[in-house]
């Protein structure tokens, strides 16, 4: 029987916690493409198309939009090789096209109703009225993923 190495996920910085089995990623642009040269309005397009007509979504996520927000993270999709941007950018795609439903969703299906806090979490403790489920895109839930996610994110 075969043995597979777990997923890692995918941190920005590279890998915060091991294992870790590939190789480091360059920390300079390589300058080989823009984003928006492999984003095209067609790409971009051929995913939220699957997406059903009464979809909330469809009103949200645009290309523009996510054109937009690359821009705050400048090495997203500039790292490595052009067939390595180009994988980066495609998990990103499968990641949010798997979490929105073809950018469907804009929040999570029933996430507001559920509690995502754990109240024995003394490092990311929750704040009384807030909720913690998935929104957007990347559709983070918890308190404890959000926590992490902002001093990341510097916010």
């Amino acid at each position: 029987m075969a043995t597979v190495a777990p997923a890692m996920p995918i941190v920005v910085g590279g890998c915060k916690q091991g294992p870790c089995y590939s190789s480091p990623t360059p920390t300079t642009p390589s300058g080989s493409g823009s984003v928006a040269d492999i984003v095209t309005p067609g790409f971009f397009n051929g995913i939220i198309s699957q997406a059903g007509a009464g979809c909330a979504g469809k009103n949200f996520y645009t290309r523009n939009a996510f054109l937009s927000a690359v821009n705050s993270y400048p090495q997203f999709g500039k790292l490595g090789s052009a067939e390595a941007s180009k994988r980066e950018i495609a998990a990103f795609f499968a990641h949010v096209t798997h979490e929105t439903g073809h950018f469907c969703y804009t929040e999570e299906i029933n996430g507001a109703s559920r509690d995502y806090c754990d109240e024995n979490n003394r490092q990311y403790p929750c704040v009384p009225g807030k909720k913690y489920h998935g929104r957007g895109p990347i559709q983070l839930s918890w308190k404890y993923n959000y926590g992490p996610s902002r001093k990341e994110q510097q916010l």
